[in-house]
């Protein structure tokens, strides 16, 4: 054998253990990504299992939390149920008020208001709160004051000024009472003026020239819905609802 055979055999005995090492070690990277890929695959599927349990409303690992669509399902439940919503608008008369009941509204906590011309509309006016503290004629009559709560008024210039107290605005839970239905006949960038929908007897329309307080509009008439006080117990419903008898919160639960 010459020595350039002798040369070749040494080149391919060479390239042949390079080839197995390189084999070799493709393989374990191969075996190495498969593993990888196998858990991430698995990863994603864990995922996408969580996030449709979350659309579809069910239950993760027996916990009972509601999820994303049954939460936008409801949202849209109550918005269709109620419609919009203007609250503390601020009345104004004209003349002939009493007779016609007619009446313009400013409404300043959205603006532009997006009350179209023609649009039928519920109104309630807010009442205004209790007031627990006895007048000065109540405690007159009850034996008058005591001795002591009659003070010597202070001179002239020892008056201190007192500071003028923005007015209060009304609480979205305070009480308000029904005034009916109206028509816009008339629409401004911050006014409306309202018609009765319907006849209102000659009593409506005064009550509507008597209203003092801010008014309240409803796109759709309020219903009740006994739903919203399911699972309440009776303490509970004392407490969102602490001037009606027990017997009617029975109703309720």
């Amino acid at each position: 054998m010459s020595i350039w055979n002798k040369v070749l055999l040494g080149f391919i005995f060479i390239a042949a253990v390079a080839f197995f090492y390189m084999a070799a070690w493709t393989l374990d990277i191969r075996e190495d990504w498969q593993t990888s890929a196998q858990e991430h695959e698995s990863a994603i599927e864990r995922e996408e299992s969580k996030q449709l349990a979350m659309l579809q409303a069910d239950d993760l690992d027996g916990s009972s939390l509601r999820r994303d669509r049954q939460l936008q399902i409801d949202v849209e439940k109550l918005a269709m149920t109620r419609g919009r919503v203007w609250r503390n608008c601020v009345t104004a008369f004209g003349p002939n008020a009493a007779r016609t009941g007619a009446v313009t509204l400013t409404i300043s906590e959205v603006v532009p208001h997006g009350i179209a011309d023609t649009a039928i509309l519920h109104a309630f006016e807010y009442l205004p709160p209790a007031e627990d503290d006895a007048t000065e004629d109540d405690a007159i009559e009850d034996g008058g004051f005591e001795e002591d709560e009659f003070e010597e008024e202070p001179a002239d210039d020892e008056v201190e000024p007192i500071a003028e107290q923005p007015p209060a605005q009304p609480d979205a839970a305070q009480q308000t009472r029904y005034l009916g239905k109206f028509k816009v006949t008339k629409v401004d960038q911050d006014t409306v003026d309202l018609a009765p929908a319907e006849g209102f007897s000659p009593e409506e329309c005064q009550a509507v020239a008597d209203s003092k307080h801010p008014w309240i509009l409803y796109e759709i008439m309020p219903a009740d819905n006994l739903r919203l006080f399911a699972g309440l117990d009776d303490e509970e419903l004392k407490q969102l609802m602490p001037d009606v008898p027990a017997g009617s919160r029975a109703l309720a639960e």
